[in-house]
């Protein structure tokens, strides 16, 4: 059996014990699946056929689902108006950043120290093997779902494979490049790729950035067709074959597997991994902060009595984070009014914005920016992952925390106090759009107050919202990792629909408006309903 068809089965097999792992955990049905079924002794064709299937649908819903969402942001406009232009350029920046991302060889792939570091597989072998198999898969399903979603944008049939054989040649070019910069005798190989990978982003970053303020100006298009053309397949093949030619001469896999495969670097790389998952919400003993008297704990009693302690003590890395946000909003209202001021006091200048166009935006385009604003300006994530990580961590172990009523009252305590966290630049937004609109000519006061009362709505949304899933499925692992698919998932849908909102703000009208806010309140008091039935048994440590 070669090395290929040898990866084949065990990639396969994989897949398969993968599938019976989640299947176990199925109500009713999981508790009649065996764990001998893992063994598979008798069954090999089958349990390779599966895993093969099972694969098979892994790329193909995955790719669908990364695409599906391109293509819902691309289908806002018809094709060739300028926001499905700039959300293709988005498209493929992240496509150009995510293949320079892509390394021959990472320490931290399981599957790799499985094959070369246990079952002593030849790293040159193994290396070509999988570069092959990686670029047959991106080839088929990475290039059927572009040509499907690229068609369905009006683009030509060809257009998601011409694009998609030009990044494969960036993706073999890369991982040549790694070859290339790497010196495997160094205690940390991947060094020189990082500094490549970390200057592509900040040069792709500030490339998109340039051409996006460009295009919003009018003074140059992105020309983004050049990516669809034929010619652009004919660079990535060529580009493809000089890299497989210089991954095939290269004489640095042995020494790079020995140097980076090894049990030392495999505990670094976990240790670092851990590090920065928190390294935004870890407190050392400095960092506490111990009031000179308790007096005011006196009063205070189970749970209440340990968040006040908790929050009092360590709440000012919180503040940390809100002081940032707090300038930023203060520094771009500061920018905006200082502009307008100025170009109506010295240059006598006229904006051109009626009193009715002014009260309309108010009310309805500006309100939907808002939602978009409240998203970023809010640390409601923040907030759950740093009490998750420095106290709730340790009470789980204990049962009585998890009893419904104490979970609600926690969950009314923890809303307070993000709140108040959040209140600061809840309060420069208000105060920054309201000088706005006077300094604009606004004299109606229901526009504004319509504006402001949204503003409040919805920083209470997003600070409710992060709560109710932190403690409706309690996400994190003792190192602050993310092991819910469900909460990974309302959690972009919960940046996707802002921003689907924030493109269509100019057709929202007033029903828009009231449905938004209907729902929110809905969804404050179902979900408050909800915490008390799922999170009981959801609020336990992954």
């Amino acid at each position: 059996m070669t090395n290929y068809q040898f990866l084949q089965r065990l990639k396969a097999t994989r897949s398969f014990n993968v599938f019976l792992y989640y299947l176990q955990r199925l109500p009713l049905i999981g508790k009649h699946i065996p764990n001998r079924w893992f063994e598979a002794k008798h069954v090999k064709s089958l349990t390779t056929w599966l895993g093969t299937v099972g694969e098979v649908f892994k790329q193909i819903f995955g790719k669908s689902f990364y695409f599906g969402a391109i293509f819902l942001l691309g289908f806002i406009g018809d094709p060739g108006q300028e926001n499905t232009v700039r959300l293709l350029a988005i498209f493929c920046f992240s496509l150009v950043l995510a293949t320079f991302w892509v390394k021959l060889i990472d320490p931290n792939q399981t599957f790799d120290r499985l094959c070369v570091y246990y079952l002593k597989m030849n790293p040159k072998r193994y290396y070509l093997n999988m570069t092959f198999m990686e670029g047959l898969n991106f080839v088929i399903f990475y290039g059927l779902a572009a040509t499907i979603t690229l068609k369905a944008m009006g683009l030509s049939l060809f257009s998601g494979m011409n694009m998609t054989l030009f990044f494969l040649g960036l993706r073999l070019l890369a991982q040549a490049l790694y070859l290339k910069l790497v010196n495997p005798k160094r205690q940390v190989p991947n060094r020189p790729f990082t500094i490549v990978m970390i200057t592509m982003i900040f040069v792709a970053g500030a490339l998109f950035v340039g051409l996006f303020i460009l295009g919003d100006a009018g003074i140059w298009h992105l020309p983004i067709n050049w990516l669809f053309h034929p010619l652009t397949a004919v660079a990535g093949v060529v580009m493809a074959g000089i890299g497989a030619h210089w991954l095939a001469k290269s004489d640095k896999y042995q020494a790079l597997a020995r140097s980076s495969i090894n049990h030392n670097s495999i505990r670094h790389i976990n240790q670092a991994v851990t590090n920065a998952q928190s390294a935004n919400v870890k407190v050392e003993a400095e960092d506490i902060k111990v009031p000179a008297t308790s007096d005011h704990y006196d009063h205070l009693k189970g749970i209440t009595y340990i968040n006040a302690i908790f929050f009092d003590r360590l709440g000012h890395r919180l503040n940390k984070q809100r002081r940032i946000i707090f300038l930023i909003v203060l520094g771009l209202f500061a920018l905006i009014s200082g502009g307008i001021f100025i170009y109506q006091f010295f240059f006598q200048g006229d904006l051109g914005i009626s009193q009715a166009d002014l009260e309309e935006a108010y009310q309805t385009y500006l309100v939907v920016m808002v939602i978009y604003a409240c998203l970023f300006l809010n640390i409601g994530e923040s907030f759950t992952r740093f009490c998750f990580f420095n106290m709730d961590r340790y009470l789980m172990h204990n049962n009585y925390y998890r009893n419904p009523d104490l979970l609600a009252e926690a969950m009314v305590i923890r809303f307070k106090r993000c709140f108040r966290y959040n209140f600061p630049n809840l309060l420069v937004l208000m105060l920054g759009s309201s000088l706005v609109y006077f300094q604009l000519g606004g004299q109606n006061l229901l526009p504004l107050g319509i504006l402001l009362l949204s503003q409040v709505v919805v920083l209470v949304f997003f600070t409710v919202h992060y709560l109710y899933l932190y403690y409706w499925l309690q996400p994190f692992t003792v190192n602050l990792e993310s092991k819910s698919p469900l909460y990974n998932i309302i959690r972009s849908l919960s940046i996707f629909i802002p921003y689907l909102l924030y493109m269509n703000a100019e057709s929202i009208g007033p029903r828009v408006i009231l449905g938004i806010y209907l729902f929110i309140i809905a969804y404050i008091i179902l979900g408050y309903l909800l915490l008390k039935f799922i999170g009981p048994k959801r609020f336990v440590l992954r």
